[in-house]
């Protein structure tokens, strides 16, 4: 405002007035330019809700206290974690990144959220690497929740790969680990937290544990090369620990090096298969001499492991041969997106697959491979498939469910994060609007007390908005009023026709939550096994009960049927599925409603 102010001044001191059209022109041109700056400088952008409520690291004086920039000991270097409520929007501005609705926090996305208690973390960082507990450093990407060594897909919790891993380690070689550690040095013993921030130097070690949502500043000053380090049941003297972890460098020996193997064997089948298929010949040969070898292999007890899979379109079919059970880690598949990681997904079984959490009409690498003891008890890492897909347009999968609001009064994002309006608040919502009928990009919300705001849900602008003229009036009155205006008949039959169906609605979804479908149609069997009917008609309908486990249920009102539908949440995550059945359909097609 300074610089705006020494313009101005200069403008209102010139003697320049023979065209005062141009001066207020340019004048105008100078506060939009001000303007335009001073917007852009303090703009919050959401990224993204956050799925858990989690405790975020704050500010980079962690980095500066582990790396030791600040060596004052005077200092207190604890650190007080940001909290981060469940769907709590995260903002983005410049390259920094805030939570808060109103008081904006900063945090530090380089380092793990934490989650569950802090019995897990969940990482957004996009160079965080992990590392195995052979030491193998595999890329981590975001969206990646970690419990106990081993790595999840944050939005789904499926099983990202069959490895497990004893740390994360970030962009800066700070190490997050994923398992306690006992380090015994020549006078003392120390326990180092599970999912502590650590920094590892050759003659100390300093780290942050979590103790009530406080980061503690721990610092281990008389280690040596020989201190004693326990981690999963295996001991390291402190040297090897760093030389596994590549901070130190072990210079071997000319033994070494004459010795020295890969630790693990390199194997693509994928490029193989693609040149036995080249002519029909070759694919003769090749069979004749594939079936000499597996039988020479069976009479000595080992018979290598096959996997195979079907061109992918995020769907395929998945074989796996391994009758001496060789393979030590399930097939995975990593997936590409631009050229970087996007998400790894590990399958154990034989039968149809499918890849979820995919953005629909986008290119994707897809890389599988699994892991195996080959006759000398050597691993063996074949890279069995490699290719590229192209998901479905939005157009293609028909209307899809991308935002719905769950029964605490918040906004879900379903698939990619909708974009929302600067500071939008994201709690006590009565309802949201659907476009299920309509191919406009908008949405209108309503707040429990009354105040509305429609917007744009792909640039964020705001179309309209109005605040309640009596602060006590909900949500449901308000629809009341839109509803029965619409009909044109302001009786009060109507309206509490309206209210009846909603009430019913709410009723269901309390006996669903005490009593999921899948359960009743478990007592339906029992019943009918008793009777001696069993399977005449869930049978039939069997195909039509695709809910998940999850007990959480959403109320969304269908203006076809004039009445309101349940849906299972986490059905509504799964954003693959062209079609999301209700449960009032689930229900009437088994014949369930004396269990509702």
């Amino acid at each position: 405002m300074k610089a705006f102010k020494k313009v101005t001044n200069k403008i209102s001191n010139s003697k320049i007035i023979k065209n005062p059209v141009f001066l207020l022109i340019g004048l105008i041109v100078i506060i939009l330019v001000i303007a335009l700056i001073y917007f852009i400088f303090l703009k919050y952008s959401p990224i993204m809700n956050f799925k858990y409520e989690g405790y975020a690291i704050s500010g980079k004086d962690i980095t500066e206290n582990l790396l030791g920039s600040s060596e004052d000991s005077t200092i207190n270097k604890n650190l007080e974690l940001a909290k981060i409520e469940e769907q709590g929007t995260i903002f983005k501005k410049l390259n920094d990144y805030f939570v808060g609705n109103k008081e904006k926090t900063e945090i530090n996305l380089n380092y793990p959220i934490y989650i569950n208690e802090n019995s897990a973390i969940y990482n957004l960082a996009e160079n965080s690497t992990l590392i195995s507990k052979d030491f193998e450093e595999i890329a981590g990407y975001p969206n990646l929740s970690i419990a106990q060594g081993k790595v999840y897909d944050g939005n789904n919790l499926e099983r990202a790969d069959a490895k497990e891993y004893i740390f994360v380690k970030t962009s800066d070689d700070i190490f997050i680990n994923l398992y306690e550690i006992k380090i015994k040095t020549t006078a003392n013993e120390y326990t180092i937290p599970v999912n502590s921030i650590v920094a590892f130097n050759e003659n100390t070690i300093r780290y942050y544990s979590v103790n009530n949502n406080i980061l503690v500043f721990n610092e281990i000053n008389d280690v040596d090369s020989d201190s004693d380090v326990q981690m999963v049941e295996k001991s390291y003297t402190y040297e090897e620990l760093l030389i596994n972890l590549g901070i130190l460098q072990k210079q071997p020996t000319n033994t070494e090096n004459n010795e020295t193997q890969p630790n693990i064997i390199q194997e693509d089948s994928a490029n193989l298969k693609a040149e036995e298929n080249e002519t029909d010949e070759v694919e003769q040969d090749k069979t004749e001499e594939t079936e000499e070898t597996e039988q020479e292999e069976a009479q000595n007890g080992y018979i290598k492991p096959e996997v195979s899979v079907e061109d992918f379109t995020a769907k395929s079919t998945l074989t796996i041969k391994d009758p001496s059970g060789r393979i030590i880690e399930a097939p995975t598949f990593e997936i590409y997106k631009d050229g970087k990681i996007y998400l790894r997904r590990t399958f154990s079984n034989s039968g149809d697959i499918q890849i979820t959490g995919l953005i629909p009409d986008t290119e994707y690498e897809i890389v599988g491979k699994y892991v195996y003891l080959n006759e000398n008890g050597q691993k063996v890492e074949n890279t069995f498939y490699e290719g590229t897909f192209t998901t479905k347009g939005y157009d293609e999968y028909g209307k899809e469910y991308e935002t719905v609001l769950g029964s605490d009064g918040k906004i879900y994002d379903l698939k990619e994060p909708i974009e929302y309006p600067e500071n939008f608040l994201n709690s006590d919502i009565e309802s949201i609007g659907n476009n299920l009928n309509s191919d406009k990009k908008e949405v209108e919300v309503t707040y429990k007390n009354g105040d509305k705001i429609k917007f744009n849900y792909q640039t964020g602008a705001v179309i309209s908005s109005s605040k309640a003229e009596d602060a006590e009036k909900t949500g449901l009155f308000d629809y009341l009023k839109e509803k029965i205006s619409e009909i044109g008949n302001s009786n009060s039959g109507v309206a509490q026709e309206i209210t009846n169906k909603y009430e019913a609605s709410k009723e269901l979804q309390t006996k669903l939550e005490e009593t999921s479908v899948e359960e009743a149609i478990e007592k339906q069997k029992i019943a009918n096994a008793e009777q001696g009917t069993e399977g005449v008609t869930t049978t039939e309908n069997n195909v039509t009960n695709n809910s998940l486990t999850e007990d959480k249920y959403i109320s969304v009102y269908d203006e076809k049927t004039d009445d309101y539908l349940i849906y299972n949440e986490e059905e509504l995550l799964d954003t693959t599925k062209e079609e999301v059945v209700s449960e009032n359909e689930k229900i009437e097609a088994n014949n369930l409603s004396e269990y509702y």
